[in-house]
């Protein structure tokens, strides 16, 4: 099931966390991004650079973008949303 969070992020950007499903017993992972004004923008340190589209509208703009998942040794930040 994914479901989304909205909060304050850093450079007075939102930053949308979502919720996906995660292997049996083990937390869902975080998926997390916020905005940035150009393709030529860079991210924060541990963020990925990407593009989303928002729902609704059909527009769309440059992110960052990262995944906080669990694993045996704890929490960790990864860059990008990949698998």
């Amino acid at each position: 099931m994914l479901t989304t969070e909205s909060g304050a992020g850093s450079h007075g950007c939102v930053v949308i966390d979502y919720t996906i499903a995660s292997p049996e017993g083990a937390p869902p992972a975080w998926l997390q991004a916020y905005g940035r004004p150009t393709s030529a923008s860079p991210c924060d340190d541990g963020w990925n650079p990407s593009w989303a589209e928002w729902p609704g509208g059909g527009r769309g703009g440059y992110t960052c973008e990262r995944r906080v998942q669990y694993t045996s040794g704890g929490w960790f930040a990864l860059g990008g949303f990949a698998s």
